[in-house]
């Protein structure tokens, strides 16, 4: 992605510029579109199942 010089000068946080990159990036826009029509066909994770594997995994990792 090319970023307008403009735009480095004009934004002095570097979380700022990382939102702005993401929120503009095709290829994490493509990710985030498959996801929600997984979900709405119904192949999403059930909500406590994904809580369940992020605690297991977080145990894993201590």
């Amino acid at each position: 992605m090319v970023v307008s010089p403009w735009l480095c000068y004009y934004l002095k946080d570097e979380e700022e510029m990382e939102r702005i990159l993401l929120a503009y990036s095709p290829q994490l826009r493509n990710i985030l579109e498959l996801a929600e029509q997984q979900i709405r066909e119904g192949q999403g994770v059930p909500h406590q199942e994904f809580w369940k594997a992020v605690e297991a995994e977080g145990k894993s990792t201590s």
